[in-house]
């Protein structure tokens, strides 16, 4: 983890892109989290019309129109997230060849005299290779997931948290150590009864 915060550092010419990359998979993230919370609506509109019969078609229908702007938003981002992510790491993997290259031609040639040069450079390449495909992972696919795992972990907390405070009941406590179904737990279901 060392080495990739130093390669970060070294690459300062493309600390704007690595902005920009890690603002569109913020966003992404958060964009993530609004289609279940919108779902939550519909589906309190739909009780709603059945229990009481005051539901709306227009503000369904309105909330369904928002789950696809989100859900076609999404995919456009996820797109150019990733077409930056590829630009990103194809970047680097020119900046890190060029800066590498200028530090091996500075060296001495009594250097050169006790290594091997193809060595050195096969294993140069296949480094700035590794970071290559790293980078372009980490932007287009791990941060990414670790991201909208701790958003959706955080909402659950808090809806948790509300749920509990208002005395809902809709969610478990999980600090809790009974069973969820206290006499019938390890009892399978009958249908004679």
């Amino acid at each position: 983890m060392k080495n990739i915060f130093k390669i970060i550092r070294i690459s300062k010419p493309l600390h704007g892109v690595f902005a920009v990359v890690s603002f569109f998979v913020l966003l992404l993230a958060v964009l993530q989290q609004v289609t279940p919370l919108t779902l939550k609506v519909i589906v309190d509109e739909i009780t709603q019309q059945l229990q009481t019969g005051d539901g709306s078609l227009q503000r369904l229908s309105f909330w369904l129109g928002i789950i696809f702007v989100i859900n076609v938003l999404s995919i456009i981002l996820n797109a150019v997230n990733q077409r930056i992510g590829d630009y990103l790491a194809s970047r680097l993997g020119k900046y890190l060849t060029e800066y590498y290259y200028r530090k091996i031609f500075t060296l001495p040639q009594k250097y050169f005299d006790s290594e091997l040069s193809g060595k050195m450079v096969n294993q140069l390449t296949r480094g700035i290779v590794s970071i290559q495909e790293f980078i372009g992972a980490a932007s287009n696919f791990i941060l990414p997931a670790f991201l909208q795992s701790f958003f959706t972990i955080g909402v659950f907390v808090l809806f948790c948290s509300l749920d509990r405070r208002f005395g809902g009941g809709h969610f478990p406590d999980l600090r809790s150590r009974e069973p969820l179904l206290h006499e019938e737990v390890g009892r399978a279901p009958s249908f004679e009864e």
